[in-house]
């Protein structure tokens, strides 16, 4: 598995390398763009829009995989799980996973190799803000709380 793990590391290294190499070319493409003899500002427009989104796609999956647990699947080398926080994370890393599995493929020489992606549900912090939500945020964790109200018969004010 550690091969596994050094591999998808190796894969976001890339990743990283393809986002600052695409805002190299920004850079450069504003510097020596010419204004005045554009021939199909649509078509290039069109490029633009198409090298925007690529980019963001890339950063999405930097993003999406900066907190990721990667783990196996019972003590089998050739199914790795990598577990994220939210289904949006999970949908993201989705999109890439033909292209992570073949990469790690080609790079661990595990022909039957595959990754599964799972979203852990209802793991998410809970953050109370306002006294009410404190009160039933601590009556969920401890109901003695509650009978303690009762044996007092006092009120709580927010």
């Amino acid at each position: 598995m550690d091969e596994v793990r050094k591999s998808i590391k190796m894969y976001m290294e890339q990743i990283g390398k393809k986002i600052n190499t695409a805002e190299h070319l920004d850079e450069n493409y504003e510097e020596n763009y010419d204004y005045n003899n554009a021939d199909n500002p649509d078509t290039e427009q069109l490029s633009d829009n198409y090298e925007n989104n690529e980019k963001q796609r890339l950063i999405d999956l930097k993003v999406a995989m900066q907190d990721a647990q990667i783990k196996p699947y019972k003590d089998e080398d050739f199914l790795a799980q990598i577990f994220v926080s939210t289904q949006e994370k999970k949908d993201i890393i989705d999109e890439f996973r033909k292209d992570l599995t073949q990469f790690i493929i080609k790079r661990t020489r595990y022909p039957r190799m595959k990754i599964e992606i799972i979203a852990q549900h209802g793991k998410e912090k809970i953050v109370a803000t306002t006294p009410v939500e404190r009160f039933n945020f601590l009556q969920k964790i401890s109901p003695s709380i509650t009978l303690l109200k009762d044996n007092f018969k006092c009120e709580i004010k927010y």
